[in-house]
């Protein structure tokens, strides 16, 4: 019956279909407006008695919040026009339709023999996407909530946006006793490792700010702590700096930087949603078969141009991906892709890449460009991921936090059978993105997830898991309550097993 229907939806001319997408997802959005439950404003409701608490407390000297939001969750645009590139969608926006010059511009540059640290373009960030407008009409947008909800859920802690709290204060002292709030904003086509540099730039700049905002000569920035809420991919962006501090990745594409939690010095407390700490097979199909949200988005070609895309792979040792005979296939291997004809090395991409590399008349010769594109960002992706997964303790005045999801169906593994047909595997131990032992760490396949006493390499100050989506845990109610025991409990010295 399912695939019957598909079959019906396929024969809709796009015209048709993008009206039907609007209809449905008007009524979905619409519907989850109306629907407020109990829980949840009884949730909303010890918030507000929380901020009060927090308030009152003179023990509580609040640190500044930086928020880093996941892939897709800053806005591109072109620096000339100011056009859009990424968060907008629809009537003038990203896709409609999706132009050649469109795709030129989301890509990155397919050059052959170009070193790791040239694949870039002239695209800059455009701050955080609070939500993603969807103008089917000029006349008709709405949009569909990112990030806003999460942001302004941290205002009702009690926190003040920097520009606007800069903006609304009259004088030091009304603004000294507000805890402020910033938003890291990245380019996520890149490596996370080349972000994690540029947030230790943010974090200086961030850190003059606030001397200046609490009244403080700039000599004193240095006093400046700060905590960290990180959404999905934007949590490795976060660990990378904390563990490197602005060390890029040697560009031999084999050793490793110095594992010295330099970039934990300013920061205390870093708060991981949903994070893809092992990978994640949803990045996997991605690449496969490109990215789309009702109707719209990227083909995997496009998406094979980014470094980021390919350090969200799971690891081989966790056998995501096996063979017919049971062997454990490496995501990280060219060959692996080549030989099973997936993302541009499929027919139906050629169209795509005639369009990347318009001045290249073959294809076979296209496909040898975007395979040695692909090498380069495997072997950045392989050197990130091994960075990543050495087992070090943190500093004992860092505290790691974790919010992840149990409780939807997550791909699991892809397995091919004795036809050379794939199969993608589910389990519901996830998020729908980002399965739990992933999120937790647990290196072990095998092993059993335990809330109250979870071993892993990165040694958890506190683990929850919520029953919600990989997006959905952002506006969480009860993840925000926690939240904010976490950003006042903090603030406190630990003594003899009690907080002081």
């Amino acid at each position: 019956m399912m695939s019957g229907s598909l079959e019906k939806l396929s024969k809709l001319g796009p015209s048709r279909l993008r009206v039907l997408v609007f209809v449905v997802t008007l009524f979905v959005v619409s519907g989850c407006q109306l629907i407020k439950s109990s829980e949840q404003l009884l949730i909303q409701e010890l918030a507000e008695l929380h901020l009060n608490d927090h308030k009152a407390d003179p023990r509580a000297e609040p640190r500044p919040v930086i928020v880093i939001p996941g892939i897709l969750g800053s806005r591109l645009k072109q620096p000339d026009t100011g056009t859009v590139v990424w968060g907008k969608f629809g009537f003038g926006g990203v896709s409609w339709p999706l132009t050649g010059k469109m795709l030129i511009n989301t890509s990155l540059p397919i050059k052959h023999g170009s070193s790791f640290d040239v694949f870039q373009d002239d695209l800059v960030v455009d701050g955080v996407v609070h939500e993603l407008p969807f103008i089917f009409l000029p006349f008709m947008p709405f949009g569909i909530g990112v990030y806003h909800e999460m942001v302004s859920k941290i205002e009702s802690l009690g926190y003040c946006e920097r520009r606007a709290c800069n903006a609304s204060s009259s004088s030091i002292d009304d603004r000294s006793n507000s805890p402020l709030l910033a938003e890291f904003s990245y380019d996520w086509r890149r490596s996370n490792a080349h972000n994690a540099v540029l947030l230790k730039e943010f974090i200086d700049q961030y850190a003059i700010d606030v001397a200046k905002y609490r009244g403080l000569n700039s000599e004193n920035d240095d006093t400046i702590d700060f905590d960290i809420v990180c959404h999905s991919m934007g949590c490795l962006v976060a660990r990378y700096f904390l563990r490197y501090g602005d060390q890029a990745l040697p560009k031999d594409g084999k050793s490793l930087p110095t594992l010295d939690w330099s970039g934990s010095k300013r920061v205390k407390n870093l708060v991981m949603v949903a994070p893809p700490n092992l990978g994640s097979l949803r990045a996997m199909q991605s690449l496969r078969h490109g990215y789309y949200r009702l109707g719209f988005g990227y083909t995997s070609s496009i998406l094979a141009t980014m470094p980021s895309l390919y350090e969200l792979l799971p690891r081989q040792r966790h056998r995501p991906i096996v063979n017919e005979e049971g062997r454990s296939l490496d995501p990280l291997n060219i060959t692996l892709w080549e030989e099973n004809e997936w993302g541009p090395f499929s027919s139906e991409e050629d169209a795509t890449l005639r369009i990347l590399l318009p001045n290249i008349s073959s294809r076979k010769e296209r496909l040898t460009l975007m395979k040695a594109r692909m090498k380069k960002n495997m072997t950045i992706a392989s050197q990130f991921q091994r960075a990543m997964d050495i087992d070090s303790e943190p500093p004992p005045e860092l505290k790691l936090w974790l919010f992840a999801g149990k409780s939807k169906q997550t791909p699991s593994r892809l397995r091919r059978d004795v036809k050379g047909d794939w199969t993608l595997h589910s389990e519901r131990l996830g998020d729908g993105a980002v399965l739990s032992r992933s999120a937790l760490m647990k290196d072990s396949y095998h092993a059993k997830l335990s809330t109250s006493s979870a071993r892993t390499p990165i040694g958890w100050s506190g683990v929850v898991f919520l029953f919600s989506g990989h997006l959905g845990l952002t506006r969480n109610p009860e993840f925000i309550v926690n939240l904010g025991f976490i950003l006042k409990e903090g603030h406190w010295v630990l003594k003899e097993g009690r907080w002081r």
